[in-house]
């Protein structure tokens, strides 16, 4: 998270190292910072190798916005990118809370 944040962040140069030992811990070879595109396409796969059985591909998917191009053909539609507010919890906040679009 930390590599993908500094390459957001235009701090691309600095995630390096983060991925490397990522990938030094299984005896990958080392990556060279390129470019923030690079970089990311480097972060996602080492996301998807390492956390691969744990749960966290879907949400990198949508806040990459990848979701729609991945998992649509399996059913999946850009409502399900946000979870409903329960109608309870928005009638309680007096009309502050507003139900998540598409809900």
């Amino acid at each position: 998270m930390t590599a993908e944040c500094l390459n957001e962040t235009g701090s691309g140069a600095l995630a390096a190292p983060l991925v490397n030992q990522v990938r030094g811990r299984v005896g990958l070879g080392s990556i060279a910072f390129v470019d923030q595109a690079q970089m990311r396409d480097a972060i996602k796969k080492e996301r998807r190798s390492e956390l691969g059985l744990e749960g966290e591909r879907f949400f990198d998917l949508v806040r990459w916005g990848d979701a729609l191009s991945v998992l649509g053909p399996l059913g999946y539609v850009h409502r399900c990118r946000y979870y409903p507010i329960p109608q309870p919890e928005i009638d309680r906040s007096g009309g502050i809370l507003i139900q998540n679009p598409e809900w």
